[in-house]
């Protein structure tokens, strides 16, 4: 608790050793003198107990009675014993902070799915692709509403994060994301500012389908060849979008702290592409139509959008024990991307609704259509729709010691996360035409965006965080609680390695 007194007495203690070396020995007395008329009386002040910053309990000063020291020495500011700063329990001591809420642990977070897009219309394709507005930032995440000096490394798990689909085929892919990121702060550890680099071992970026048979008969081609994603269906490491994280210190209490800032999203990441030679019957169920396809179409979806994140943040610790933080942030697109879309083929439905693959179609009566993309590619712009994210947190200290030979503090970890989408989506087109003769009509739009629209998704998180001198170990595991399109993953799995300066 900050004393004024003992402000005053230090501010006293080092005027006077300042005076007394500046003044010859003989003057030392009229010094004194003259600094007890600037200060008032010196026993208005001058105490023998001082008030422990920790317990508010007084402590007696030892008498010097010691005849063979100066008076420089007798009056010089004296050590002051259990008058200990609390500390941050996360750091050297060369990094305290004067608040116990330097001593709640990180976030784990969660990376739910952002508005995943797909293309539509007679190209019926679900790419869950990171890249493709999936996997957005939380700011969240291995973080605190605090500024703080640190370097730290997460490793992220995510269980079917990457849902895919061509027509009536599916496929999930796992992703596993390395990040390396650093915190630095700046103007008395008031404000910092944060670097996030994401590796991610993920689908391909190059995605390509070939169905020249049934998607389930793979004799006749190479090996490790997927007909539902051709030679690229392996996963590779791959740099995510960059993040930087501005934070300031609103208002910093004994109990509580309340914090704000931005975070900018930077589109680093590849583009993805997707390619698609058909030559197949393909059975639509809604509504119930047979078709034969021969096409071939390439489109690549680019990565151009810079996201920008404001959020808020607090952190309350009502006892020594207990503790609650949380960050609301809101996600929002600065500017949008674009997909190209070339290439052209020849359709053909079973518009007389008897056609079968076994009985020779396609037969007389049935339309057929020869497609192109406008000249010389199509061009359809994505604008990502804005997310809100809420992130709770609570926790509870299972035990503390700080002279421990390896773990000074654990703490339990419990987190509720809650993303939504703010806005319907905007989904691109692109035209296609149809070629008879010397005339071009309208044929169908490929549409790409979220046609799931609008996103719930609602994320539990449980976990442990264990400091080991300087270093902040956490495992946290989340578990889906909706479903559907509004469930990102199956389940996550967190490992956070900070080192704090």
């Amino acid at each position: 608790m900050f004393d004024c007194r003992r402000l005053r007495t230090c501010c006293a203690d080092w005027v006077t050793v300042i005076v007394l070396f500046s003044l010859p020995l003989d003057s030392v007395w009229a010094a004194d003198q003259q600094i007890d008329s600037l200060l008032g009386d010196p026993a208005s002040y001058w105490s023998p107990a001082i008030v422990d910053s920790s317990t508010e309990e007084l402590h007696e000063l030892p008498l010097i009675e010691d005849s063979n020291l100066e008076l420089a020495q007798m009056l010089a500011p004296q050590r002051r014993p259990g008058m200990q700063l609390a500390q941050r329990q996360q750091s050297s001591s060369d990094s305290s902070r004067d608040s116990g809420l330097s001593s709640v642990p990180f976030m784990i977070g969660d990376t739910g799915a952002g508005a995943c897009l797909s293309y539509g219309s007679f190209l019926d394709v679900d790419l869950g692709h990171p890249t493709m507005a999936c996997s957005r930032l939380n700011i969240s995440e291995a973080n605190t509403p605090l500024p703080t000096d640190r370097v730290y490394f997460s490793y992220r798990h995510f269980e079917n994060a990457t849902p895919t689909r061509v027509f009536d085929f599916s496929e999930d892919f796992n992703i596993d994301r390395f990040t390396l990121a650093g915190e630095k702060t700046f103007f008395d550890r008031m404000m910092s500012m944060e670097i996030r680099m994401p590796l991610d071992y993920r689908l391909n970026s190059q995605i390509g389908s070939y169905a020249v048979n049934p998607f389930d008969q793979t004799v006749g081609f190479a090996p490790g060849f997927d007909p539902l994603f051709g030679f690229n269906s392996d996963r590779r490491v791959e740099l995510g979008n960059i993040s930087m994280i501005f934070k300031a210190l609103l208002c910093e209490r004994e109990n509580y702290a309340i914090s704000a800032g931005l975070g900018v999203t930077l589109p680093t990441a590849r583009d993805v592409t997707y390619d698609a030679t058909i030559d197949e019957y393909i059975t639509f169920t809604d509504p119930d139509l047979l078709a034969r396809y021969a096409i071939q179409i390439s489109s690549i979806a680019s990565n151009e959008t810079v996201y920008l994140s404001p959020y808020l943040a607090w952190v309350v610790q009502p006892t020594e024990r207990f503790f609650h933080q949380g960050f609301m942030q809101v996600e929002v697109a600065a500017n949008s991307s674009f997909f190209t879309v070339g290439g052209g083929g020849l359709a053909t439905y079973d518009t007389n609704g008897s056609g079968t693959v076994s009985n020779n179609f396609p037969e007389a009566g049935d339309t057929q259509y020869g497609f192109i993309t406008p000249f010389p590619i199509g061009v359809g712009k994505i604008i990502p729709q804005t997310l809100m994210r809420l992130n709770l947190g609570w926790g509870y200290v299972l035990a503390e010691d700080p002279n421990a030979d390896f773990i000074q503090r654990l703490s339990g970890l419990f987190e509720v996360h809650y993303t939504t989408t703010l806005n319907d989506a905007s989904l691109g087109e692109v035209p296609l035409v149809t070629v008879s003769g010397s005339s071009i009509t309208g044929f169908d739009t490929i549409t790409v965006g979220n046609r799931n629209n609008r996103v719930d998704i609602v994320n539990l998180v449980g976990g442990v965080s264990a400091n080991v001198g300087n270093w902040v170990i956490t495992n946290g595991i989340t578990a889906p609680v909706t479903t559907g399109t509004n469930r990102g993953f199956d389940f996550e799995y967190n490992l956070q390695l900070q080192r704090i300066f």
